[in-house]
């Protein structure tokens, strides 16, 4: 790694609304060329201090120096302020904002105007495409840069000829990618680039990344991406910045040894805190004399001990079981269906079979249907033709990607008694409290409940206050008896459920399993990130018993930690898995076989592991890309020789041929039909020799007229006819 800095930041420190601390006089260098990734749990303030380096939001204290001459591009999970009508036009904003360089800003004009050429043709464009193609020619590297614009648009799947204002979300990142790789700046740092992207866009990605002048700092939990690209460290927040050398494998072989050594320095501090506890609870209680500095000290230990402990549950990685009911031999078929979504294709006559037990991974790449094939095993869409056959004992469990809807598996008893039209006045462990009830008795919990004051608010208030209060928790007990049922159905149907270890655990553990600190159990749900969201999600699905789990891109938002967590509950889950994701280190880890949606109604099952897959498919993709040159080449010899002959006049001896080849093929040919009508007519009276002459003969014809033939072609060819 070179010495050189290429960023760097003296003590930078930043809260949240101004209290919580994310990082505080933190320090760092990027030398050129080094390739780092930044992990940590999620809301430790990782996207914070991207956006930091990035100069996007300033720090409370310390500085960032970006090397003079260098150029950033920083690519957060939200598209940037664009002021474009078309994709071209926003990678052309982007890709300024950048770099200085020519040859980019050349060959993004360029594409522009070829790519308004297909929708309109007049004059003014005609001129102003050829004042650009004369641009190119001058400009070095131009060329060159427009091809790698192509390559980077096609294999991230942008889409051109779509308005900006109609992307999706996930279509406006791949643009921001697109104008950040095209740019070629000095220094990347992107914040989970490769979420919704399809395989082969993280190869591409890869590829770019591994590039020596490239320097990266990547947010990302994607374990193949930050091993293949990540080779340079790994840096990991938590309050401070804790630096590994190497790559991913180095990284948590420093980080198991790290935590060992943290454990043992937090058992041998928690001996001294109890020895000093002793003495503090020895001395007599009316004596004034005791060392106040001593008992500063015990204080302090307290903070650091507290502090350690905090730092290693959160390090740790949990083991949980999830419980799932009985499940039985008639799980799910899928017999001769066809699924169309609008105009698109989605499956054609597809059959197939789950098992029980079985783990199955659907790929393929973005838009190809994968989502909608799962939304048709759950019934929420209708094939146009065939059947989907579930059987009694399913009970489907469905991670959605699209939207986070944590009301989801709640009874219209929780939705009413915790208010879930707004998610701003339900606090976290009320809402884990409710989904606990519904799957048994609550267990005992050290803290109250905070319902009570979420909903009556501060004190004083008149009568009139109280009566309006009054009449509005009457209404609410009035509808939750009147919905009593649901409470009754919900009683039995947990008799027959299997027992489930995470309905058995205090909300408050609970929640610390899947990563909320303490202090955010009694925050409000809607003032929660999209990756705290996910994990309620996660807590909600896994309470369900499902038998038959859908999780469709499951790891997005999540942090390693609780991705490795969730990773330990499915290898060990006892029902149907289908897992729809691009997360490659899951997908090997979790599935025995694939589903590929190949597009254009093609399904195909694939055995094996996700990434002897993807192996296959790049040799074969190889060989094929090869025979394909190979062809080329032999039509381009072919082209170049008839276009040689074309540039030159027949001879007068091959004119003089020429004339003559046409009476010679037409003799040739009246010949044969004489003879093939003989040896027909008197193949059982004439003699053996004859018969052995007329076919000899008609063998030398048959050469002869090909030969001609052939040379006749050649002589025309050159001619011109």
């Amino acid at each position: 790694m070179s010495a050189e800095r290429i960023l760097w930041a003296t003590n930078l420190s930043k809260s949240h609304d101004g209290q919580s601390v994310q990082f505080k006089k933190l320090s760092l260098d990027i030398p050129h060329g080094a390739k780092l990734a930044l992990l940590g749990r999620s809301g430790v303030g990782k996207s914070t201090l991207l956006s930091v380096l990035a100069g996007i939001t300033a720090p409370d204290e310390g500085s960032v120096t970006l090397r003079k001459g260098a150029n950033l591009a920083y690519v957060s999970q939200n598209l940037p302020d664009v002021k474009a009508e078309t994709v071209l036009d926003a990678v052309m904003q982007l890709a300024a904002r950048y770099t200085n360089s020519d040859a980019v800003r050349v060959a993004l004009r360029y594409a522009s105007l070829m790519t308004r050429l297909q929708t309109q043709s007049d004059s003014l464009l005609l001129e102003q495409l050829a004042e650009a193609t004369s641009t190119m020619d001058q400009t070095a590297g131009a060329w060159e840069t427009e091809s790698y614009l192509n390559a980077a648009l096609t294999r991230l799947d942008v889409p051109l000829h779509i308005p900006l204002c109609s992307l999706s979300g996930g279509q406006k990142r791949r643009v921001a990618i697109a104008a950040a790789l095209v740019a070629k700046p000095d220094i990347l740092l992107l914040d989970e680039v490769t979420n919704h992207l399809s395989i082969d866009a993280v190869q591409f990605i890869e590829e770019v990344l591994a590039e020596p002048a490239t320097t990266v700092l990547a947010i990302s939990h994607d374990r193949f991406f930050v091993d293949r690209v990540c080779v340079s460290g790994i840096w990991e927040l938590d309050g401070e910045l804790l630096k590994y050398g190497g790559g991913y494998d180095a990284y948590l072989e420093k980080k198991a040894q790290s935590m060992q050594r943290e454990r043992k320095l937090v058992a041998d501090l928690s001996k001294a805190y109890k020895k000093e506890l002793e003495w503090m609870r020895r001395q007599p209680k009316a004596r004034g004399t005791k060392s106040k500095s001593r008992v500063a000290e015990v204080l302090k230990m307290q903070q650091q001990l507290c502090m350690r402990k905090k730092r290693l549950n959160s390090a740790e990685v949990k083991e949980l079981k999830t419980g799932t009911s009985r499940l039985g031999t008639e799980v799910v078929r899928v017999e001769k269906v066809t699924l169309k979504r609008g105009d698109k294709l989605i499956v054609k006559d597809l059959s197939y079979t789950f098992e029980r037990g079985e783990r199955v991974g659907l790929v393929g790449g973005n838009g190809v249907g994968k989502s909608s094939f799962i939304e048709l095993l759950l019934g929420r869409v209708a094939a146009q033709e065939g059947k989907v056959h579930v059987g009694e004992t399913v009970r489907f469990g469905h991670f959605d990607q699209e939207g986070i809807d944590l009301s989801r598996g709640l009874t219209e008893v929780s939705k009413l008694t915790l208010n879930t039209q707004n998610w701003a006045q339900v606090r976290v462990v009320d809402y884990v409290k409710e989904l606990l009830a519904l799957h048994g008795p609550l267990p005992q919990e050290t803290y109250p409940s905070t319902r009570t004051a979420a909903t009556k608010g501060g004190g004083g208030g008149g009568g009139g206050g109280g009566d309006v209060g009054d009449e509005a928790e009457q209404r609410v007990s009035e509808e939750i008896e009147r919905l009593s049922y649901s409470v009754t159905v919900t009683a039995a149907a947990r008799k027959e459920a299997v027992s489930n270890p995470l309905a058995k655990m205090q909300p408050s553990a609970l929640l610390e399993q899947f990563g909320f600190d303490r202090e955010k159990h009694f925050n409000f749900v809607g003032s929660l990130s999209g990756g705290e969201k996910r994990r309620l999600q996660l807590i909600g699905l896994l309470l369900q018993n499902a038998n038959f789990l859908l999780l469709d891109e499951v790891s997005n938002d999540l942090d390693l930690n609780t991705l490795t967590m969730l990773e330990e509950v499915l290898a060990d889950y006892k029902g149907v898995l289908v897992l729809c994701s691009h997360d490659r280190f899951m997908l090997d880890r979790l599935v025995d076989h694939l589903l590929v949606f190949e597009g254009d109604g093609v399904v195909n099952v694939v055995e094996g592991k996700f990434t002897d897959y993807v192996e296959v498919k790049k040799q074969l993709e190889a060989e094929s890309k090869k025979e394909r040159k190979k062809e080329a080449a032999s039509q381009e010899r072919e082209r170049s020789a008839s276009e040689r002959r074309r540039k030159r006049k027949l001879s007068y001896k091959e004119q003089r041929e020429y004339d003559g080849l046409e009476a010679q093929i037409d003799r040739l040919q009246e010949r044969h039909g004489e003879l093939t009508a003989l040896v027909g007519a008197q193949a059982r009276s004439a003699p053996y020799t004859t018969l052995c002459e007329w076919t000899s003969e008609l063998a030398r014809i048959e050469r002869d007229m090909d030969r001609n033939t052939n040379r006749w072609i050649e002589l025309a060819d050159i001619a011109g006819d």
